[in-house]
Order: C-alpha cells, then structure tokens, then sequence
C-alpha cells in the first residue's frame, strides 16, 4: 500500500492489511502474508496444510488469470462450495485440503470484506471454540430512508447508523473501497425484497 503508483506494473495490495485486522478481531492468528503473483505453481508453493485456515484474496473468477481455486486442486482441494447467490461476492469459494480450511474472497475490497465478515468470521469463531452463528448476530433497524427494491440476487449493502436509523450507502460498487471508510454496519437485502420505505425494519450486522 502507498508503492504501487511508483510502478507501472503494480497495483496496491488494498485488502491484506484489513483482512488480518478482521482475522485479529475473530479470534485468528495471522502467521503468514504472502503476495503472488497470478501463477499456479506460486500458489501451491505458498500454501501449506499445517495452517488452520488459508484465506487466499483474488484469483475466484474464472478468467483466464484466475487461479486461486484451480492451483490447490492438485494438492487435494476439496470445494465445498463457490459461485455463491450473493451481491456482492458471487465468485467466493470454500473448501478444505486435509483438515486445513481454504476461504476464497474477491480481489474487490468491498466484496472481499463483504463475505469475510460473512464467512471467516463464523469459522474463525467456530474454530476458536465459539458458536459460529454468534458471529452473526443480526439485529434489526428502522430505514432513515427509501431503499429501492431487491434485484434476483441476494445482497448485503454497506452502511451506516446515523441518528438511531439505517443509512443505506450511495454508490455501492464491488470494487468501492472509499465508502468502506464509512461503513458500520452490513445490510441485507434478501432477493426480490420489495421496496423498503423510511421508518421500515431493516436486518443489520455490525463490521
């Protein structure tokens, strides 16, 4: 973070940092960071059985340069699910090599800790002994305004609390990461939920 716009080759690492901080809040242990490059072998190289959890930060899609799944399969990846009905965060992917647990989050910031919180949390508390559902604890809140209706995904908005209401965050993009610094609280909207009006209940999770 802060090298890249001295390289015309390089792009800034914008969800390390924050995926540890997230980690550190739930229980984990950060014992490793490692930047790679988009290259199979690199990644199996990196990755190791013996951690408890392996959270592997882009490369979920399916593009020609999308190897974060694909690289581990030769080491015994078990998928357990991807391709998740979710916005945003649809590329995301679970799996397990041996009993070592792989988390696959979007290179977009606002996707990525999006399904972290969703995800790693739970078994990051479920593995430190915890109920993993506590990490969920969703509470519901009155709307400060309109919120348009639902599309065919399901989704989980960025917002905020203001005066005792829910403000739903304008510009809610993937790849956003600005408006995350404003961010207190996940929205979810389920798929095809009509239209929310001001003063209507909203579910809500603290990030």
């Amino acid at each position: 973070p802060g090298e890249a716009a001295n390289r015309a080759d390089r792009i800034p690492d914008s969800l390390t940092a924050a995926i540890a901080l997230l980690s550190g809040q739930w229980g984990g242990c950060v014992v490793r960071e490692t930047r790679i490059g988009d290259d199979p072998r690199a990644i199996r190289d990196a990755f190791s059985s013996e951690d408890d959890v392996t959270v592997i930060i882009g490369g979920a899609s399916r593009g020609d340069r999308d190897f974060g799944r694909s690289a581990l399969v030769p080491v015994g990846l078990r998928l357990l699910f991807a391709d998740v009905a979710i916005k945003p965060g649809k590329p995301s992917w679970y799996g397990k090599v041996g009993e070592a647990h792989v988390l696959g989050l979007p290179g977009n910031p606002t996707a990525a800790l999006t399904v972290a919180r969703l995800f790693l949390a739970p078994l990051l508390t479920g593995l430190g002994g915890g109920e993993p559902r506590s990490a969920l604890a969703w509470t519901h809140l009155g709307a400060a305004r309109e919120v348009e209706a639902q599309g065919e995904r399901e989704a989980f908005l960025i917002g905020d609390i203001v005066d005792g209401a829910v403000l739903v965050l304008d510009r809610q993009e993937a790849s956003a990461q600005n408006l995350l610094g404003q961010a207190t609280i996940l929205v979810h909207r389920p798929a095809r939920a009509p239209r929310c009006a001001a003063g209507d209940a909203l579910p809500v999770l603290a990030i």
